[in-house]
């Protein structure tokens, strides 16, 4: 029988569950808006997709990331043209989505050891 369990890291940052009040990521409560990328989370101080600037992407920077996951809330939203730009700039690929789809897909991405992050509104 073949093993298919995926391998992730003991110190990689998992989305353990969500809600329109927050989220869970490996075993700490984030009652906010929140950006993670492999052994880092933390808080962002932003309501909606339009209060987004480059700077919140800040955390990333040094990171080895290709792909962020966008979770916009209940409805997928594109953030201003200046956020995309600048990411886009740094060779990030933004994939904005509903925040559930968000949450599961940044899972399955980090899973299949691929360089993803993701900036999680809750909604």
């Amino acid at each position: 029988m073949v093993d298919v369990t995926p391998r992730i890291g003991a110190d990689a940052k998992v989305i353990q569950s969500y809600s329109d009040k927050g989220f869970r990521i490996s075993g700490v409560d984030y009652p906010s808006a929140v950006i993670l990328s492999g052994a880092a989370a933390q808080a962002v101080p932003v309501g909606m997709v339009a209060d987004l600037a480059p700077e919140h992407f800040a955390p990333l920077e040094g990171e080895e990331v290709s792909y962020l996951v966008l979770g916009c809330g209940a409805n997928a939203v594109l953030p201003a043209p200046a956020v995309m730009a600048a990411l886009k700039d740094r060779g990030i690929v933004v994939e904005p989505m509903t925040t559930g789809a968000a949450c599961r897909t940044y899972n399955v991405l980090l899973a299949e050891g691929r360089r993803v992050a993701a900036l999680l509104i809750p909604g």
